[in-house]
């Protein structure tokens, strides 16, 4: 018999507004965004785009980009930040990235989220 394999960090898989996400804070977080998008704060929320670092050695898929200010802004939505890729990519980012990417995480307490880390690239204005 075949048994579902847990996530290593204990994430549960989540379904909301049809979409399954990896987490219930990444679900979460894609409840905000919408909030914002309807606010008019935020624009075009996509969910993990394909962004190309190195060509044909190094792509990233973060959780959500979107446009704040005419902008875009990647986030990836973190538990725990120790995983040795995800050290490598943020230094690729900050070399290569199209934008600012944000590593934000669930606040100890209630529903608010914490920007941990904000990773700008080379040559990306604020």
């Amino acid at each position: 018999m075949l048994t579902a394999r847990r996530h290593k960090y204990g994430a549960r898989p989540t379904t909301w507004a049809g979409r399954r996400f990896d987490s219930q804070a990444e679900a979460d977080y894609a409840a905000q965004l919408r909030l914002l998008e309807q606010a008019g704060e935020i624009a075009d929320v996509e969910m993990q785009p394909k962004i190309v670092l190195i060509p044909d050695v190094l792509t990233y898929r973060p959780d959500f980009v979107f446009t704040e200010r005419g902008r875009p802004v990647y986030v990836d939505v973190k538990g725990v930040l120790t995983s040795d890729r995800l050290r490598i990519v943020l230094r690729a980012w900050a070399k290569f990235g199209p934008g600012p990417l944000r590593l934000v995480k669930r606040a100890r307490r209630g529903d608010a989220f914490l920007t941990v880390r904000e990773i700008l690239p080379k040559g990306a204005g604020t």
